[in-house]
């Protein structure tokens, strides 16, 4: 989901992904609660994603973290060294690799309650397994439900 659509004449971004349009922008001289967030995509379920946003938020608060100061950066580092050195994380690409940072967040996993958390990641890597050695095609067709499920097959 997206907050704002327009890229904003003058901008802070920083990109946590050098393979993915990944970056979270704030406007400067505005309100700091109009912002856009990106790092999820189009197979993501919206409410799970607010639902995130405001329970690590809430975490925040509640534990007085600090939030980093701005920073002027290369909004698309070339290499991985290039991520490394502006400061920033890469995202996780594979989700097997999401799945296994969702399930030791307790923050999360708390907020989704141990039936939903359980349900949802087991679901996922059901999902991870069925799609592994599909084709970009075949994976796209099944993102967009234009073609089978590659078990019908």
């Amino acid at each position: 989901f997206f907050l704002m659509i327009r890229r904003p004449p003058r901008s802070t971004q920083s990109r946590s992904s050098a393979a993915s349009d990944v970056y979270k922008r704030q406007i400067v001289g505005h309100s700091p609660t109009h912002f856009e967030y990106r790092p999820c995509d189009v197979t993501s379920n919206p409410y799970l994603v607010l639902g995130a946003l405001i329970t690590t938020g809430i975490d925040g608060i509640k534990n007085n973290y600090k939030l980093p100061e701005p920073k002027q950066l290369d909004p698309w580092p070339e290499t991985e060294e290039d991520i490394k050195a502006q400061g920033l994380v890469a995202l996780p690409s594979k989700l097997t690799d999401t799945l296994t940072y969702l399930k030791e967040n307790e923050v999360l996993t708390a907020a989704m309650g141990p039936e939903l958390s359980k349900s949802f990641i087991a679901l996922k890597q059901y999902e991870s397994e069925l799609t592994q050695n599909l084709s970009v095609e075949e994976f796209t067709n099944c993102l967009l439900y234009t073609s089978p499920s590659p078990r019908d097959s």
